[in-house]
């Protein structure tokens, strides 16, 4: 004799609300899933970093410098303090280009720097934004192009996608 056959016989309405039980449970475990899988409480990371610039730029036709103002913000999403340290001032920001199959394109350009560590402070639940002026050598580039700006602020990886056009 099974365990099965040893329960008592359930009537359908007791087979249904159980069915709808393990149904409700079910819904419940997945939605709570993708909640946090999706961030939707807040990110994760302690300090996040986020990059704003446009997503399509024109390329002048001469292969010349292309301005690009981009604003860098780093977040910080804890209830304290966050110290923030660079071994001199040009690596508080750097970035590099690559297309999107990861072929290198360009990175800054060489910089003076005094060779002092840099150390700085965010506040908690705070952001310090910061804005600049990128130039990028639009003649390592193509039209109707594909590319990632890939950079670390304060210690911070981030990437951004942009396109460029044919002026």
């Amino acid at each position: 004799m099974s365990i099965f056959e040893r329960l008592p016989k359930l009537d359908e309405t007791m087979r249904a609300a159980i069915v709808r039980a393990l149904i409700y449970i079910g819904v419940i475990i997945s939605l709570g899933y993708l909640a946090q899988q999706s961030n939707l409480f807040g990110p994760s990371e302690p300090v996040t970093v986020r990059m704003d610039m446009p997503s399509t730029l024109t390329l002048p036709g001469n292969g010349s410098a292309l301005p690009v103002q981009v604003t860098v913000r780093l977040i910080n999403n804890t209830k304290e303090v966050i110290n923030l340290e660079a071994a001199t001032s040009c690596n508080i920001f750097r970035w590099f280009i690559a297309s999107t199959n990861g072929e290198f394109i360009q990175s800054e350009g060489d910089r003076n720097c005094v060779q002092a560590v840099v150390t700085a402070t965010l506040p908690a639940r705070e952001t310090y934004e910061e804005k600049m002026e990128l130039a990028f050598d639009s003649g390592r580039m193509q039209p109707d192009g594909r590319y990632h700006l890939v950079f670390q602020f304060w210690g911070k990886d981030g990437q951004t996608k942009f396109e460029t056009q044919a002026e």
